[in-house]
C-alpha cells in the first residue's frame, strides 16, 4: 500500500551547483549502474567465451538515452590486495542491489585474481576452498560502493567453501547478510572476517535484499522454496501463493508495496520466464501476469515513468552461460507491455545486474532538500 522508500534527484540547476562537491559524487543521480563481467580471458576451453574461472567486475554508469557514460568503477582483480571477481560462466553470480538506506551498491565475489581457477586447472573458482586457514584458501568478498565511488571490499574467511557466492544484503553498508548456493544465510560485520549464522532454512538462495520496512527476503528455487521467502528470527517462510515444487526460476525481485511485487524469472518465454507481476489479496500472493522477455530476466530496478506507470529496468538472462545479455526497459501497462533494448553486452562480456545510482550521504540529501527538486518514487 505505501511506497517503502523515495528516490530524489536534483533539478539541473542544483546538479550544476553541486557538480564539484564531494557530496554529489562522480555518478549522476537518476542514472543506472550495470554490473558487467569480463572481458573474457583466453584461459581454458571455450575461449573467447567467459568460462568458470575468476573474471573481472566493472560497475558501469548508464544514462537512458546517451548510453554508457564511461564513468566506470573497475573492481580490483589484480594479483595483490583484496580482490572481488566472479565466475565468468556461473550465471547466478554477480547480483547487485542497493542497501536499505539506498546509499550503497552491494554485491559479492571472490578474493581471487582475474584468471584464477579452483583447486584444479581451469576449474570453477566457485569450487575453491575457504575456511581452512591455508594459504590456498579463497575468501569470499562482499563489496559496497557509494555515490562517490568509494569501494569497500569485505572478506569472509570462514564460509561458503565450494559454493557459488552470490552476494548479500545490507541495511546501511556497515553489516551484511550473505548468501550462496549452499550453507544458508550468514551475518558479516566488518572489520571481522568471520561470520555468524542467520538462517539455514534454505541452504541454496539466489538474491537477498531488505525491503518493506527493512524486512529480509530471499529468492530461491530449491527444496520446497520456489519463489520469494521472508526471513525472520532465523527462519525462512515462503510467501503464501508461491509454489513449493519445481517450476519457477526466480532471481531478483522488488516490492512496490505490501500488495505488489515484481519478480525476475530467467526461464524461457515458453516456460513462463520474464517479468512477473504478483499481487496480494490479503491472504495469498497471486501471479497476475508475466511480461514475456526473450531469455528471461535475472535483475531488475523499478521506478515510475512520466505517465505514472511502473518503469522496470532489467538485465536479461542470456540463452546460456555464454549467451548474449541485454539491458532493457519495460513500462508496465499490462501483460503485453513492450520490452525495449537499451544496450547489449559486447562480445566476451556479460551484464549480470542493474541498479540505480546510490543516493548521497544524509548530509548531502539534506542539502539537496533545500529546493529545486523533483521527487521520483524509488520502490524498495
Amino acid at each position: 500500500m505505501s511506497i517503502t522508500a523515495a528516490r530524489v534527484v536534483t533539478s539541473a540547476a542544483l546538479v550544476a551547483l553541486l557538480a564539484g562537491s564531494a557530496l554529489a559524487g562522480p555518478w549522476s543521480q537518476g542514472n543506472l549502474v550495470v554490473l558487467q563481467v569480463g572481458p573474457s580471458q583466453n584461459i581454458g576451453a571455450g575461449a573467447p567465451n567467459l568460462n568458470a574461472v575468476a573474471h573481472a567486475v566493472t560497475l558501469r554508469e548508464f544514462a537512458v538515452g546517451p548510453g554508457f557514460s564511461g564513468n566506470d568503477v573497475a573492481i580490483n582483480a589484480s594479483s595483490t590486495g583484496t580482490r572481488l571477481t566472479v565466475s565468468g560462466s556461473s550465471t547466478s553470480e554477480g547480483a547487485m542491489n542497493l542497501s536499505a538506506d539506498n546509499r550503497f551498491l552491494v554485491f559479492g565475489g571472490y578474493d581471487a585474481a582475474q584468471g584464477q581457477s579452483g583447486p584444479n586447472a581451469n576449474s570453477s573458482i566457485a569450487t575453491s576452498i575457504n575456511g581452512t586457514g591455508a594459504g590456498t584458501d579463497v575468501a569470499r568478498v562482499v563489496g559496497a560502493v557509494d555515490l562517490a565511488q568509494n569501494v569497500n571490499l569485505n572478506r569472509l574467511t570462514d564460509s561458503y567453501s565450494t559454493n557459488n557466492f552470490r552476494g548479500g544484503a545490507s541495511l546501511d553498508g556497515t553489516s551484511f547478510v550473505t548468501n550462496a548456493s549452499g550453507n544458508g544465510l550468514r551475518n558479516l560485520t566488518p572489520p571481522a572476517t568471520t561470520t555468524s549464522g542467520n538462517s539455514t532454512t534454505i541452504l541454496n538462495t539466489r538474491v537477498a535484499r531488505f525491503d518493506l520496512g527493512n524486512r529480509l527476503f530471499v529468492s530461491s528455487a530449491s527444496g520446497m522454496f520456489f519463489g520469494i521467502s521472508e526471513v525472520a528470527a532465523g527462519t525462512a517462510t515462503l510467501l503464501p501463493g508461491f509454489p513449493s515444487s519445481t517450476g519457477p526460476s526466480p532471481y531478483d525481485f522488488e516490492f512496490i508495496s505490501n500488495t505488489l511485487l515484481y519478480v525476475a524469472d530467467d526461464r524461457s518465454v515458453a516456460s513462463g520466464g520474464g517479468l512477473q507481476r504478483w499481487t496480494f489479496n490479503g491472504t495469498i500472493w497471486n501471479l497476475q501476469y508475466t511480461i514475456a522477455v526473450t531469455n528471461g530476466l535475472r535483475s531488475i530496478a523499478v521506478t515510475i515513468d512520466a505517465l505514472g506507470n511502473n518503469l522496470i529496468y532489467a538485465v536479461t538472462g542470456g540463452a546460456s552461460a555464454g549467451g548474449v545479455t541485454n539491458l532493457v526497459s519495460i513500462s508496465d501497462t499490462g501483460a503485453g507491455s513492450t520490452v525495449n533494448t537499451l544496450a547489449t553486452a559486447a562480445s566476451g562480456n556479460l551484464f549480470r545486474s542493474v541498479e540505480f545510482v546510490p543516493v548521497p550521504t544524509p548530509g548531502a540529501a539534506a542539502l539537496l532538500g533545500l529546493g529545486g527538486l523533483v521527487a521520483i518514487r524509488r520502490r524498495r
